[in-house]
């Protein structure tokens, strides 16, 4: 997907964002990255958003489906145990309402988005595989900002706050997640669950973005 970072939150791709360098990341994270990079690399070729002629249509197809994917993924923070993790889970809450004012934007107040529904895998106990999952979540708000810088002129005058999100802010967030994820995935365990969590929340969009 290209709305997902380098490790070292430098500048890459557009869509879902380019795959992560190892440049300033732990064992844990490289280990996830590389186990995940070739799920990132197909839905990141599959994304309509990252055509060089992408369209409002395409962006608000393009948000309708992450806010579907983000209601299946909110039930995890009810399985966070840490405070750190638990604020990183409930972020999912407020890049829906970026995604549900850039829908109001574009098609007016009462535009429907799906709320997705997934049930939790028995794995989503493991405390890293919801850090796994959160790395895509996190990951994905880097490669957004990308995206917005590459369409907002083309997009004009639509304010495209889901892309847009933090900000200036957004790589040194991304830089706060990955010293948090790296202080609480440790062990081969923890390893192996952080991959399978980011696993999983990368398989739930290929439905989804099957459906664009």
């Amino acid at each position: 997907m290209r709305e997902f970072p380098s490790g070292n939150g430098g500048e890459g791709g557009g869509g879902f964002g380019p795959l992560p360098s190892a440049a300033r990341e732990d064992d844990a994270l490289a280990s996830v990255r590389e186990a995940t990079a070739h799920l990132h690399a197909d839905i990141d070729a599959r994304l309509p958003i990252g055509g060089g002629q992408a369209k409002l249509a395409d962006y608000r197809a393009h948000l309708r489906m992450l806010h579907c994917w983000l209601g299946m993924l909110a039930p995890l923070r009810a399985q966070a145990q840490s405070p750190c993790l638990r604020r990183w889970l409930e972020d999912i809450t407020a890049k829906r309402e970026l995604i549900n004012s850039d829908l109001a934007e574009m098609f007016g107040a009462d535009e429907p988005a799906d709320d997705g529904a997934a049930a939790l895998p028995d794995e989503a106990r493991a405390q890293a595989f919801l850090w796994g999952a959160a790395y895509v979540v996190e990951g994905s708000q880097l490669g957004g900002r990308m995206l917005y810088q590459r369409l907002k002129l083309r997009l004009s005058p639509h304010p495209l706050r889901y892309l847009r999100g933090r900000g200036e802010e957004t790589s040194a967030t991304w830089r706060r997640f990955i010293a948090d994820f790296g202080r609480q995935v440790r062990g081969e365990n923890a390893r192996a669950e952080a991959i399978a969590g980011a696993t999983h929340a990368f398989a739930l969009l290929h439905p989804l973005i099957a459906r664009l």
